[in-house]
């Protein structure tokens, strides 16, 4: 998608099952990501390189994200995240490396 004035972008209900690594990297504007209710089971490492100066929310609740599969969310440089959903998931352990990039 090459929508860069896009600031909200909803996607639940979706039955979503896969996001491809390069998924956002024209939404360069993204402020608010919504995923919940899919069935999403892994997110590839850099995933949201693209969106890190201005992702505020992310929601990716109600999916199936496990321990192993949250690389995705492991941002390059510091993010300023507001928001972080990921309940009703698979996971029973989070690596505390995930927060490391976030302020």
């Amino acid at each position: 998608l090459k929508l860069p004035a896009v600031i909200h972008l909803e996607m639940s209900f979706c039955n979503i099952r896969y996001v491809h690594a390069n998924a956002f990297r024209y939404l360069r504007n993204l402020q608010h990501l919504d995923m919940h209710y899919n069935s999403i089971s892994s997110l590839p490492a850099g995933v949201f390189n693209h969106t890190q100066k201005t992702l505020w929310t992310l929601d990716l609740s109600h999916n199936r994200l496990t321990a192993n599969s949250t690389s995705g969310l492991l941002f390059r440089n510091k993010q300023q995240i507001l928001g972080l959903t990921l309940s009703n998931n698979r996971l029973v352990e989070i690596d505390e490396s995930l927060f490391e990039t976030i302020t």
